[in-house]
């Protein structure tokens, strides 16, 4: 078997028939949790490998899954094929990954369905309003409270510092950029005040020079 080769000369090694179908049924299929009911799609060539032919090509086949193929490689006619073929596992380089990413998408409408989203019935206390800003969610935690004092903490990585990834993340989602706002708040309860902690926190992730924004909300309670 060969690799691809599409970060460097293409690297060769032995497989038995018994070594590849134990590996792809005993230990591959068992990880991603590969079943009959899957459908696999592939968007490198069936030559490239791994990725274009064990994973999306030979491991739906032993399982009993079905396998899809894109004939020509292009990012928009990919992301046709996953919503066309309701494909549920993929096989593709990062280099693919990073290009569909980069297609652009229509904004989230959660009245709209969707392969890649829980259905509207499914989503208890999730709302369009929530999609469009998620302060919303912390809005809404306020909404029957009487907050009595407030402390107001800020951290950003835009004036100087940063973010400590390790190895692994640096290399393959890197957080380029980070900002937060913490809101302490002492909360007037039915048998006395207590604390709570609001935030609103974005990090940007580089996934191969893509910027991808990670938000994040919460209200937590102090309970001891």
């Amino acid at each position: 078997m060969l690799s691809s080769g599409s970060t460097g000369l293409p690297k060769a090694s032995v497989w038995s028939s018994n070594d590849l179908y134990a590996f792809l049924v005993a230990n591959w299929a068992r990880a991603v949790k590969l079943t009959p009911d899957d459908i696999v799609v592939g968007f490198a060539p069936a030559n490239a490998g791994s990725t274009g032919y064990v994973y999306p090509v030979l491991a739906p086949l032993l399982l009993g899954a079905t396998s899809v193929l894109l004939e020509l490689w292009a990012a928009r006619p990919a992301l046709e094929l996953i919503a066309a073929e309701k494909a549920t596992i993929g096989s593709a380089v990062p280099t693919q990954l990073a290009m569909m990413l980069n297609e652009p998408v229509e904004e989230y409408d959660l009245s709209k369905p969707s392969n890649f989203r829980t259905s509207a019935a499914l989503l208890v206390g999730i709302s369009q309003d929530m999609v469009n800003d998620p302060t919303v969610a912390l809005r809404h935690a306020l909404h029957d409270q009487t907050i009595v004092e407030t402390q107001t903490l800020f951290v950003t990585t835009h004036h100087g510092g940063g973010v400590s990834n390790i190895p692994f993340v640096t290399q393959n989602a890197n957080a380029a950029f980070m900002n937060a706002t913490f809101w302490i708040e002492k909360v007037q309860g039915a048998s006395g005040p207590f604390l709570q902690l609001q935030y609103v926190q974005t990090v940007l992730l580089d996934f191969l020079g893509l910027n991808w924004p990670h938000v994040s909300v919460a209200t937590l309670v102090k309970t001891f």
